[in-house]
């Protein structure tokens, strides 16, 4: 295969890097959606590359406002099944009270024996799942004080047969 009578290639496949001059593919020869994500090295797109006013809301996946107030140290995240038996910590603060919102999705249906409590290390409640079928979302809140020996957010579960939650804890100051 080569160049037909038109100064055309027969089988664009033919065509390697090196016959192409520099600059030569412009966005106006690359057809819509001919370049996709898979077409894209894992690190071809950086912060410097998008332009600013580029990523809005609609085109950020679901949950991630709520990763990027974890990541900035606002909260945590975990999951817990049934038989983890030791509590599983997700925000401590010894310094700050914090208004704290809980999100938990089930991840695997609660049998009728497993449950989960978040919960400070003192006792205070903000969340106590009993019941759930995968993919159900439960919401939770309350203020965890400062200074005190529940200013600690933790997750207990309760054996049982079967189950798991994915638990986020937003961990806002009151102050």
């Amino acid at each position: 295969m080569g160049l037909n009578s038109s100064l055309q290639w027969e089988n664009p496949s033919d065509v390697s890097t090196t016959e192409l001059s520099d600059l030569s593919v412009t966005t106006g020869k690359l057809a819509n959606l001919a370049v996709t994500a898979d077409k894209l090295g894992a690190d071809a797109v950086t912060t410097t590359k998008i332009l600013d006013g580029n990523v809005t809301a609609a085109k950020l996946a679901n949950g991630a406002g709520l990763a990027s107030l974890v990541a900035a140290g606002l909260g945590a995240s975990a999951v817990v099944d049934n038989a983890d038996a030791d509590p599983t910590l997700l925000a401590a603060d010894d310094v700050n009270a914090r208004a704290c919102l809980v999100v938990a999705v089930v991840t695997e249906t609660l049998s009728t024996t497993a449950a989960f409590v978040v919960e400070s290390v003192g006792g205070t409640a903000l969340l106590t799942i009993a019941a759930g079928t995968a993919g159900d979302v439960l919401v939770g809140a309350g203020v965890v004080a400062e200074h005190a020996a529940d200013s600690a957010v933790r997750v207990n579960a309760t054996a049982g047969d079967t189950g798991a939650v994915s638990v986020t804890v937003l961990a806002l100051p009151t102050a």
